[in-house]
């Protein structure tokens, strides 16, 4: 079409397998001269992308695309120089050195891998693979580097450092060829292409088998190499080299759908191309095919300090009970927990067992939804029957915000108590749970607590009053306090814990400034007239007491 005086050509190119076996240097060079002229007077887009098309990795635009320090370039080292058709392909991080495979032409050929000293470059070894063909993506994993083999057939090996095969398996994925892979945590992560636009991520097991299978038309155009960036974290890891616009992209995968977290044009001049790419825990490491511009890049991944833990306090006191008895008895404990952030909380809370330091059993566990920042729990009453039958010895319980069974912990707690009898490291814990433990979570007291400092002490109320079975007890803090809220009946006689005995204490401990709400329940008790006696004192090595105030709640039941 025309526009004033600039004429304009619309293009869409689709990648499939013929176009990566050209093996005459003739093809390759009319091809060369063919995209050169395009990219001269052209503009593509790929249909249904926000990303330009760049045939073979060519890169339009060497500034990165997203903010912070992404794609930014920290250094370079000498590349191999691949001879001939010959081409450098994937790469991976082997300790501290830097692995580059070098497909070698003809195909028929066995191709290699070089070992490289990451500080100058220099080749330290070359190593001969033991099968033919051409490879693309590479990772390393324990004891020996997963190489994909893309042609003439599609084969996944194990080889060792030294050359050796190990294992093997022909990837179930149909006509789609597997270009990268990226080993995370014993599973592969395996990125194939069927043509341009048409691309598929799958995570399978070492044996070859898919545990899950992504779409990813929409994220990444034609995989070539990839990698796991550790600290990114859980989900957000999986680093690719896009060759369908020649960029490096961070991909993000939850909930079946594959998406670009970040992304930044790769430093590859055309008529070179983008190939292999590595993560070496901090950087991206990067090379081109032909080795063209003779360097390897180290280039800033973009990749901040992760972020903290959502704010969801929790506190796990020992009350009494320790040692048990040989027979059995009953350990006694209380629960605090606050969502101290600005945003409602969807987590688990849980409590683990841990037996000498070995063996560890999720005892109570709960998943809670839409907790308001300022709800608190307070359980100062819990209680754990401990069977008989337990071996004797040392434990823990722990517990724990965030999610389980992931172990992502966002706030941990614990103490350690004992058992009277003998040690039995074998004992099978998981067997042998009690049946008549109360769980603690069952109503873990939503009271939203308001976060701005107030400027004197005071109690504002218990509501309701009168009340059946529980009551919220309000009351301000003008600074951070040690504060204790007690419970008496009508005649000032402590009320005590249904099952530890002892004086019932709605809160014993620091609290910061601000305004606080604690549930007193009164399930275990008659009707009847109770009051309250709260508690605070200042900070120091010897606090002393700074205010004092009662008030009376009438139980109907």
């Amino acid at each position: 079409m025309i526009n004033g005086d600039k004429f304009v050509i619309l293009v869409r190119i689709d990648f499939n397998e013929n176009f990566y076996l050209m093996e005459t240097a003739m093809l390759k060079t009319w091809f060369a001269l063919l995209f050169a002229f395009v990219m001269v007077i052209t503009t593509g887009y790929a249909a249904d992308n926000d990303y330009p098309i760049s045939p073979a990795g060519i890169c339009t635009d060497h500034e990165t695309q997203n903010l912070d320090e992404i794609g930014d370039i920290i250094r370079t080292i000498p590349a191999p120089q691949p001879q001939g058709l010959n081409t450098l392909v994937g790469s991976c991080w082997v300790e501290d050195t830097l692995i580059v495979f070098e497909n070698v032409d003809p195909y028929t050929e066995l191709s290699k891998f070089y070992k490289i000293d990451p500080a100058d470059g220099t080749v330290l070894d070359e190593v001969v693979l033991p099968f033919d063909g051409w490879v693309m993506g590479a990772s390393f994993a324990d004891d020996g580097i997963w190489v994909v083999k893309w042609h003439p057939q599609n084969v996944i090996y194990k080889i060792g450092l030294d050359g050796s095969l190990i294992s093997q398996f022909t990837p179930s994925t149909e006509d789609y060829s597997c270009r990268m892979v990226a080993y995370d945590d014993g599973n592969l992560w395996v990125g194939a292409n069927r043509n341009g636009n048409d691309t598929k991520l799958y995570e399978m097991a070492t044996d070859g088998t898919i545990l899950e299978e992504y779409n990813t038309n929409s994220s990444v155009g034609w995989y070539m190499d990839g990698d796991i960036a550790a600290e990114a974290g859980v989900d957000s890891n999986i680093i690719v080299c896009d060759n369908l616009g020649g960029a490096v992209k961070r991909l993000h995968v939850s909930g079946g759908i594959v998406s670009v977290i970040d992304q930044f044009t790769s430093p590859v001049s055309f008529p070179d191309y983008a190939e292999g790419l590595t993560h070496d825990g901090a950087d991206i490491w990067h090379n081109s095919a032909y080795g063209a511009e003779g360097v390897i890049w180290v280039i800033d991944d973009g990749i901040g300090a992760p972020p903290p833990p959502p704010e969801m306090i929790v506190e796990l006191t020992y009350v009494s009970g320790s040692p048990v008895p040989a027979g059995g008895g009953t350990l006694y404990y209380s629960i605090w927990g606050e969502n101290q952030g600005l945003v409602p909380l969807d987590y688990d809370i849980w409590i683990d067992k841990t037996y000498e330091s070995t063996d560890t059993t999720t005892l109570i566990i709960r998943e809670i939804t839409n907790y308001q920042p300022g709800w608190q729990i307070n359980r100062p009453d819990a209680w754990f029957p401990v069977p008989s039958n337990w071996p004797g010895g040392n434990y823990e319980f722990r517990i724990y915000s965030g999610w389980h069974p992931e172990y992502d912990v966002w706030h941990t707690d614990a103490f350690s108590w004992s058992k009277s009898g003998s040690v039995d490291l074998d004992y099978d814990f998981e067997a042998n749970l009690p049946l008549n433990a109360s769980d603690p979570f069952e109503d873990i007291g939503m009271n939203r607590v308001n976060h701005s400092v107030p400027s004197k002490f005071e109690v504002i109320s218990a509501y309701p009053n009168p009340f059946n079975p529980m009551t919220t007890i309000s009351f301000t803090l003008p600074n951070a306090s040690l504060v204790k809220l007690e419970v008496f009946d009508i005649n000032g006689r402590a009320i005590k814990g249904a099952h530890t005995g002892a004086p019932l204490q709605l809160v014993n401990g620091w609290r910061d400034a601000g305004v606080h709400e604690v549930v007193f329940d009164g399930s275990e008790l008659a009707s009847g007239i109770y009051l309250y006696r709260l508690e605070a004192s200042g900070s120091g090595a010897t606090p002393t007491t700074e205010f004092i105030a009662s008030g009376k709640m009438v139980l109907l039941k």
